[in-house]
């Protein structure tokens, strides 16, 4: 186990940033809450997923496809010795995309479990249905 204890820099530090620090207070919990959870290699695969599609929408793709994300990782991390499993990186897309941390669209070959659909799929879904319920009252 590990103990940091800081010293009077960062009293010193924290003091003269604390506007700052305060301004983007419930970012670093947001980040906090995520980080704290996992254990290296899932941080590591969850900050190359992050940058990724930062990467990706810096050169022009809008909203990068979830394969998209996936491809630039495991290319991008192809030397790492044990290499990245894709499945991993691709759950790990798909987790960060529906808490809301990646903006992404779903890629219905993304090589995961399960079915997923997106939160549009789900409104146009009940929109139809709600029309289909109305059309028959008719």
């Amino acid at each position: 186990m590990w103990f940091n204890e800081t010293g009077q820099t960062f009293a010193d530090a924290r003091k003269a940033y604390e506007k700052e620090i305060r301004k983007w207070e419930p970012i670093i919990e947001k980040t906090v809450d995520l980080f704290v959870r996992m254990n290296t290699m899932q941080a590591e695969i969850v900050s190359t997923v992050l940058f990724a599609e930062k990467e990706l929408t810096r050169s022009g793709k809008n909203k990068p496809a979830e394969t998209d994300v996936l491809s630039y990782v495991l290319e991008w991390k192809q030397k790492l010795r044990p290499p990245l499993d894709s499945e991993k990186v691709a759950h790990t897309i798909r987790n960060l995309a529906m808490l809301k941390w990646l903006n992404v669209q779903p890629s219905p070959n993304l090589p995961v479990a399960g079915k997923f659909i997106h939160v549009a799929e789900i409104i146009k879904m009940r929109r139809h249905s709600v029309g289909a319920k109305a059309s028959n009252k008719r």
